[in-house]
């Protein structure tokens, strides 16, 4: 079974990533920007933390009237692990 880390080491360097401390409005224009529906959420390390998609955006600041001005912290994007199976990441998106 295929695990984060292996999709990880697959994609390499071009991993659209961002910080925990970015805005909503400056993943969701990053993702515009870079024709992606989601971006890894990675500390000062580079250590994943988690992935925010067009989906929060829609579902965690949309539909909760929230503004794009929200921090990644508080709308809680998903955490991961490296040796999450992958089809538990898949289950997060729903």
């Amino acid at each position: 079974m295929a695990v984060v880390r292996d999709l990880l080491n697959r994609k390499g360097t071009n991993i659209v990533s961002v910080a925990p401390t970015a805005t909503v409005l400056e993943a969701a224009r990053l993702m515009n920007d870079r024709s992606v529906g989601g971006v890894l959420v990675v500390d000062d390390s580079g250590s994943l933390l988690g992935i925010f998609t067009e989906r929060d955006i829609l579902r965690r600041v949309v539909a909760a009237g929230l503004q794009p001005g929200e921090r990644f912290v508080a709308l809680g994007a998903h955490l991961l692990h490296q040796g999450e199976p992958v089809r538990t990441l898949a289950g997060t998106a729903r």
